[in-house]
């Protein structure tokens, strides 16, 4: 075996032994600097170790960023839905509505004009019995007219009567009888 250089294996030497440089001062100097090489990429080697733990941790972030942009999506996705959900129920509600108001305003017509026909009517009532009063004391007058006037007939038919007896009967020296004025016609009016 050589010395200050590791031999693996050896042909018909004793087994492989693994030996540790020996203190890199006292080796040659292709060994120290060999050695420091060995310290100069320690901490790349090192830092590369630690950049794949940062890489395993920045993987991991990115799974669960990943993750968190799934369930956002999902939860997007169903919010829209219910959204879209609520904007249907949203129209027929208001298309509800419309419809009820448009009968509301059709019931509010027909009301105000079943109140003007029942004004009407009231006024045609009062119209009425303003007549009917106004009637009834124009048919009083005109049944006082007529009782008047059956009298009058009832006079004239006995005049007549008593004038016709006279004429068939022969005629006497007595002096002629005088005629009754007609009386004056009662006013239609009753006045």
């Amino acid at each position: 075996m050589t010395e200050g250089r590791k031999v693996w294996d050896v042909p018909g030497g004793p087994a492989p032994v693994l030996r540790p440089y020996p203190w890199p001062f006292r080796s040659s100097a292709p060994g120290y600097r060999s050695y420091v090489a060995f310290l100069a990429v320690l901490p790349v080697l090192v830092s590369a170790g630690c950049d794949n733990r940062a890489l395993d941790e920045a993987q991991q972030e990115v799974r669960d960023a990943k993750v968190t942009i799934n369930k956002l999506n999902y939860t997007l996705k169903t919010t829209q839905e219910k959204i879209a959900t609520m904007e249907v129920e949203l129209s027929s509600v208001k298309r509800d509505r419309d419809d009820l108001q448009k009968q509301v305003d059709r019931l509010t017509h027909e009301r105000d004009q079943a109140s003007g026909f029942a004004q009407q009517a009231q006024e045609a009532l009062n119209r009425l019995n303003t007549q009917a009063t106004g009637q009834t004391t124009v048919t009083v007058a005109l049944q006082k007219q007529v009782t008047e006037l059956r009298t009058l007939v009832d006079e004239q038919e006995k005049l007549i009567k008593q004038l016709r007896a006279e004429a068939a009967a022969p005629p006497a020296a007595a002096p002629p009888a005088e005629t009754p004025e007609k009386p004056a016609a009662p006013d239609p009016n009753g006045f």
